[in-house]
């Protein structure tokens, strides 16, 4: 995307997050992720957006939403990955006690 396309873009998502702000915490409690950590997940997906927001093929709104749902489910698999790994570690160390 070109400078002028990434504006538009950046302004799209801004949009997108301020006039729905519960959007990727709902989406995250509909991936699995636990409600408590659903806050999390969104700041982190939203923070992921805005990263890549030069990866973006598309300002178009579908295009949008269908890529913002792709870094919030990424985030949710990376969220229960970490969560997945810290309770070996915790068996791992209970087992060696």
């Amino acid at each position: 995307m070109n400078a002028e396309a990434i504006a538009v873009a950046s302004a799209r998502l801004d949009t997108m997050l301020r006039t729905e702000p519960d959007r990727l915490r709902r989406r995250s409690v509909s991936l699995g992720v636990p409600p408590a950590d659903a806050e999390d997940a969104a700041q982190n997906a939203a923070l992921r957006a805005w990263r890549s927001l030069s990866a973006l093929r598309s300002a178009d709104a579908g295009s949008m939403c269908a890529w913002l749902d792709t870094i919030v489910r990424t985030t949710a698999i990376d969220m229960h990955r970490a969560r997945k790994d810290d309770l070996g570690e915790v068996l791992c160390e209970r087992l060696r006690v």
